[in-house]
C-alpha cells in the first residue's frame, strides 16, 4: 500500500470518529470503531534449530504478525510453556511492549535455550537409546490493538528436536602378526575406528582402551585429546608386542586361524561425559 492510501485511510478513520461522536451514542459508536478496525493476523511460520550439542538445544519458534489497520498495533504480552520429552521446562507471562506498523507484516520469534541435564535423569541412556524428543509448545500472544483492546492468538505446537548421537567406537581391521621365534612373540595392530555420529565437532579430550582376544589381555594404552569434525571419523592404529608363552596357547590359535575373537573395553574421555565401551566381534586377516 502506498504512502498516499496509507494517510487516506488513516484520514477516513478519524474523520469517522469525529463525525459519530457527537451524533451517536457509545454502543453505535463503539460499532462503528470495530468496523473501522481490522483484526491483525498471526501466523506461525516455522521452528528453527539454532544450536545443538551434548549440553542441550537452541530453538527459535517464527511467527508473522500482520496489522492491516492504518495506526499501529502493539506486541504487549506473552504466555507460554514448553514441554520436552514429557518435562515442563519453561512456563510464564511476560509483557513485550513492541510497536507493530500500520500497514505490515513484522517478524516475532520466541526463543528457547534447553539444556538437557535439567530433564534426562541419566544422560548418558538418554543420549544412547533416543535419537529425538517430543516437544509440546503452548504459546498465547496478547496484541493491544485501538478500540478492540487486546486481542489473543493461541497457538498449540508440537514436534521433534535431535538428540546428539554419542560416538561409536569399533574395530575395523588387524593387521598379519610378524612372528618372532626367539622369545616366541608375535607383533601386530589393531586399527580402531573413532566416528562422531553427530552433526558438530565433538572434542575428545583421550580415549583409553583394553584388548583382549581369546579371553587374553594383550594390552592397552591412552590416546590423546583431539576434536573430530561433524559426522567424520578417525581410525587409530594400536600396535601390540604379545608375548605368546604369557597369553597362552588360545592366542597362538587365534593367530594360526587369522581369526580374532576380540573385546575392546575402555572410556572415551568427553570431558562431561565419561563414554564406557564395551564392544566385541571377530576379525580376520
Amino acid at each position: 500500500m502506498s504512502s498516499f492510501q496509507q494517510m487516506h485511510k488513516m484520514i477516513r478513520f478519524f474523520l469517522i470518529m469525529s463525525v459519530a461522536m457527537p451524533l451517536f451514542g457509545c454502543k453505535t459508536l463503539s460499532g462503528l470503531l470495530d468496523s473501522a478496525y481490522q483484526k491483525p493476523k498471526m501466523e506461525y511460520v516455522r521452528m528453527r534449530l539454532r544450536d545443538v550439542s551434548f549440553e542441550g538445544v537452541s530453538t527459535d519458534f517464527d511467527f508473522n504478525l500482520t496489522n492491516p489497520n492504518a495506526v499501529s498495533v502493539t506486541f504487549a504480552t506473552l504466555a507460554y510453556k514448553l514441554d520436552i520429552d514429557g518435562y515442563t521446562l519453561f512456563s510464564g507471562r511476560s509483557n513485550k511492549g513492541v510497536s507493530v506498523a500500520a500497514n505490515a507484516t513484522s517478524p516475532i520469534t520466541v526463543p528457547f535455550n534447553v539444556q538437557f541435564k535439567r530433564f534426562a535423569k541419566a544422560l548418558m541412556s538418554f543420549f544412547q537409546n533416543k535419537r529425538f524428543v517430543r516437544y509440546d509448545l503452548s504459546v498465547t500472544f496478547g496484541i493491544q490493538v485501538p478500540v478492540l483492546g487486546v486481542v489473543e492468538f493461541p497457538f498449540t505446537l508440537s514436534g521433534k528436536i535431535p538428540v546428539p548421537q554419542l560416538p561409536k567406537v569399533s574395530v575395523v581391521s588387524v593387521s598379519p602378526p610378524r612372528i618372532n621365534p626367539f622369545p616366541p612373540t608375535a607383533e601386530f595392530s589393531f586399527r580402531i575406528k573413532l566416528e562422531n555420529r553427530a552433526a558438530f565437532p565433538v572434542a575428545l579430550k583421550g580415549f583409553n582402551y583394553a584388548i583382549e582376544v581369546s579371553g587374553a589381555n594383550l594390552g592397552g594404552g591412552q590416546t590423546t585429546g583431539q576434536s573430530l569434525a561433524g559426522g567424520r571419523h578417525t581410525v587409530l592404529d594400536v600396535p601390540l608386542n604379545v608375548n605368546l608363552i604369557q597369553v597362552g596357547f588360545a592366542v597362538a590359535n587365534a593367530i594360526r586361524s587369522k581369526q580374532f575373537p576380540y573385546k575392546l573395553r575402555g572410556t572415551i574421555d568427553m570431558g562431561m561425559f565419561k563414554i564406557p565401551v564395551d564392544v566385541g566381534g571377530n576379525v580376520k586377516f
